[in-house]
């Protein structure tokens, strides 16, 4: 193929994050990190847990909200 052409989000599930800590919003960390089925390793809000399916952007690889 000459050129691909990607959607400009995709959902994926969160198989692994460490679970919110009480406190961490008082310290500015209100993002964690959290892996996805594909592999990807990206930062995710607090609320976040194994399981859900986030929208990732697939020019940045950022977490662009749930699904």
């Amino acid at each position: 193929p000459i050129g691909v052409q990607l959607p400009p989000h995709v959902a994926l599930t969160v198989v692994h994050t460490e679970p919110a800590v009480r406190g961490d919003t008082a310290s500015g960390g209100v993002t964690k990190n959290a892996t996805l089925d594909s592999g990807l390793e990206i930062k995710v809000p607090l609320f976040s847990k194994e399981g859900e399916r986030v929208k990732v952007n697939t020019e940045t690889r950022e977490f662009a909200g749930r699904v």
